[in-house]
Parts: structure tokens; C-alpha cells; sequence
């Protein structure tokens, strides 16, 4: 078999406007499915990814539908963790979906899950996430990525954790980035194809406020984009 031609697919919650999701296909997969509430921005993500299905609320997502899934993403709502929010904690009604994305990985039982939330809080959710991952058989690896590292105008750090079943995949991941295993914050580098110009107040854009709001919440996905490229590598050496 030509390792190439190996399908790799991604389940997608919490999508946004598809900032993991353009990732996840810069390193080869295929998105089967988004997960998104908010309408407008399931107008952006039926813009780019029109043959691609979405459903509406993460509650309603069965997970054995998606068995066959590679890899499932999980940027749940950080609106009870922020610093800026309201602070009530991962059991809240924003981020007291992770509970919900928690559910679907376990009945998907996909090779690998990556969950992203802000960094600044992650005292209040990466032990937590951590912790219910390996209550459903998931090992699991914290990486901090700024987009400052890889070549941003802009700090915009994120938390992420990455999980596999196997703790020896894990350690696979570890080394390519830091040459070791059991380092946790890792750091990127790589160019931007460009820098996105600064968000200021405009007029005359459609959907302006909505438009900010996405963006602000978005992944950037040059920051991901690196570890689901060394999870297409290892998936693919796996063959």
C-alpha cells in the first residue's frame, strides 16, 4: 500500500469558522463532519467545505457514527475559563460542553484527539481534560503553542492536548519536536505564507460583529497545524 494514499479523516467539534479544520487539511485529512452551533459561522464553514455535513450541537452527535475517524478535535468554549469571562469553571454551560466532546471520544474511540483551549487559564481545565481522557482509556500530552512561535505579529497563546491510547505514540510525538520525550510545553517555528493585518473597527463590513467574534475565537492554524502534520507522519510510518 502507498503510505500516500492512506485516508486519514477528522471528526470536528466546537469548528468555528474552521481554523483546525484548514489545518487538518494542510496535513492530508479528510474532515467528515463539523460541529457547529453558531450560524453564521456555518455559513463560512459551507463556503469552504460545501460537501461537508454539519450538525448543529454537540449534544446530538452520536459517537459510533464515527468510528472509523482518525482523529477527533475539540476546541470547546472558553467563556467560564477565560480570564475575561465569566469564570465559572469547566462544569459551566459554555465549557461544561467539554463534557459532551468527552462523550463523543469515547464512543468514537478515534487514534487520536486533540483539544484546544486558552492557555492562560489552562490551570482551571488541561488537569481536568487530562484526567476524564484517561478515564476513557486516552494517554495524553500538553503542549503550549504561541503564534508569536510561528511567526505571528501576535502572542494569541493556546493550550492544547493531545491523546492517543497508546502512551508510546505519545512519546513518538514528543520527540520529533524536542528531541526527548516527557518535555511538555513544546515550541514551534515555521513560516507564515502571510501575517494577518491587525482587527480594527471598519465600516461597511457584512457581518462585522460577527465576523470579530470568529476570528477572536478561532484556532490560528498555523499553530496547530504542526502537530496534526506529526500525527499524519506517524499515522502514515504506521502502515
Amino acid at each position: 500500500m502507498d503510505i500516500c494514499s492512506v485516508e486519514l479523516t477528522h471528526l470536528s467539534l466546537f469548528s468555528g469558522i474552521g481554523g483546525f479544520d484548514l489545518a487538518a487539511e494542510w496535513a492530508g485529512f479528510r474532515t467528515i463532519c463539523f460541529v457547529e452551533m453558531n450560524k453564521y459561522r456555518q455559513q463560512v464553514l459551507h463556503k469552504h467545505w460545501p460537501d461537508v455535513p454539519i450538525i448543529e450541537d454537540v449534544r446530538d452527535v452520536r459517537g459510533k457514527q464515527f468510528r472509523a475517524a482518525t482523529l477527533v478535535s475539540a476546541g470547546f468554549p472558553c467563556q467560564d475559563l477565560s480570564t475575561a469571562g465569566r469564570k465559572g469553571g469547566i462544569n459551566a454551560s459554555r465549557s461544561g460542553l467539554w463534557w459532551e466532546a468527552q462523550r463523543v471520544i469515547a464512543e468514537s474511540r478515534p487514534i487520536w484527539a486533540v483539544i484546544e483551549n486558552v492557555y492562560q487559564s489552562w490551570r482551571r481545565w488541561m488537569p481536568i481534560v487530562r484526567g476524564s481522557l484517561w478515564d476513557i482509556g486516552y494517554t495524553s500530552l500538553p503542549l503550549r503553542v504561541s503564534a508569536f512561535e510561528v511567526g505571528a505579529a501576535h502572542q494569541r497563546t493556546r493550550g492544547f492536548v493531545v491523546a492517543h491510547t497508546d502512551n508510546a505514540q505519545l512519546r513518538v510525538l514528543s520527540r520529533r519536536f524536542t528531541g526527548q520525550s516527557g518535555q511538555e510545553e513544546i515550541q514551534f517555528a515555521g513560516p507564515w505564507d502571510s501575517t494577518p493585518r491587525g482587527l480594527g473597527v471598519a465600516d461597511g463590513i457584512p457581518s462585522r460583529v460577527d465576523r470579530l467574534a470568529a476570528l477572536g475565537d478561532a484556532v490560528v492554524p498555523q499553530q496547530v497545524y504542526p502537530i496534526l502534520k506529526a500525527i499524519a507522519e506517524i499515522e502514515r510510518s504506521n502502515v
